[in-house]
């Protein structure tokens, strides 16, 4: 799952990437400063 966000001028996407099966915690990738 993405979600985009606009952080005042500029836009960051988070994605999902489900569970680490060893650690049991979330994975994501995250990245912004973004203009459009």
């Amino acid at each position: 799952m993405a979600k985009f966000r606009q952080r005042g001028k500029t836009w960051s996407y988070h994605i999902y990437l489900g569970l680490d099966p060893l650690t049991k915690k979330r994975k994501e990738i995250s990245k912004g400063g973004f203009k459009t």
